[in-house]
């Protein structure tokens, strides 16, 4: 059997009509299953209020996003905002949080669009299913 290797795919996050991000462009990467839900997992963690033991745990959010992280629009005072971890850490928190999840939302939210069905487009007949109630004693 042959080799077949997926293309990663690179989602673009328009907040158009997001209020504060509004006009902010992202494009970033999907990630793999795992990184996923350790990421998930991670943020739903974060909704709640922060304490010391929280940090060591969004700093890895904030790394899989940074690894995920193609391009973005972003600018301080005019200069643009390298799409890196370092850009990310110069950031407000909350409004890094609000980009995340927003990411993680798209690329666990979508679902690929649907391919050739695998049947001629018949649709198989189910056998007929018995109309009749059988007494608890026919049934076993």
């Amino acid at each position: 059997m042959g080799d077949f290797e997926p293309k990663r795919k690179v989602y673009s996050i328009d907040f158009e009509n997001s209020g504060e991000l509004s006009g902010l462009e992202v494009k970033a990467r999907s990630v793999p299953v795992g990184q996923f839900l350790d990421l998930t997992a991670l943020a739903a963690s974060e909704r709640d209020a922060i304490t010391r033991a929280d940090v060591e745990r969004m700093a890895s959010l904030f790394a899989g996003f940074a690894g995920a992280l193609v391009e973005w629009n972003l600018t301080n005072d005019g200069e643009p905002v390298p799409p890196t971890l370092e850009g990310i850490r110069s950031q407000e928190a909350s409004f890094m949080l609000e980009v995340v999840f927003t990411w993680l939302a798209i690329i666990g939210d979508v679902m690929p669009p649907l391919g050739k069905p695998f049947n001629s487009g018949e649709t198989s007949q189910a056998p007929p299913l018995p109309m009749e109630v059988q007494s608890p004693r026919q049934a076993s």
